[in-house]
Formats: structure tokens, sequence, C-alpha cells
């Protein structure tokens, strides 16, 4: 079938969870923008209403997990460069 990658992002004391959460909504929309753009991988769209401190990126068995895994790393350091997510495949 294919990969899960789970990208998390640690919560910290002091957060505003809603100012926090609307730019990890920002930043997942990107992603799944670029991913649509290099077809490596994608968000399912009703994922894409659901925003937290993390989201999940469907990689197909056929596409290059490692390259999809940079791309999110790049797109993350450029929205959020203060934290660093944790990105954690899962074989699905």
């Amino acid at each position: 079938m294919g990969w899960r990658v789970r990208v998390e992002f640690p919560q910290e004391p002091g957060d505003v969870e809603r100012s926090f959460t609307h730019r990890v909504g920002n930043l997942q929309e990107e992603v799944f923008s670029r991913l649509e753009k290099a077809g490596g991988g994608f968000i399912p769209l009703e994922s894409l209403d659901r925003v937290g401190y993390g989201f999940t990126v469907t990689v197909p068995r056929n596409r290059d997990l490692k390259g999809v895994m940079k791309l999110v790393q790049k797109v993350c350091a450029a929205h959020i460069p203060e934290r660093d997510p944790t990105l954690d495949p899962i074989e699905a």
C-alpha cells in the first residue's frame, strides 16, 4: 500500500493553542500544495479541516519516501523555524 508519515510538533509551555495550531494549519496547506505539484504524496482532504499540533502525509509505495520526507522537513523549517517536528514513517 505505502507509507503514512506522521508530522508532529512538540507542545511548549506558553503556547497559545489557537495561534500555533493556525500556523500548523497554514503549514499543512503549503505541504499539501507542494506535494500535489511534486506528485510524491498527499494529505487526505478530510484531515485538512482537523488542525492540531500535527498531521499525516500519505506516500504511495511507488513514490520516494525519503524525498517526500525531505520536502516536508524543508517546508516545516520555513514555516515554523523555531521548532523541529518529528517525522515518523509508518508502513501502511
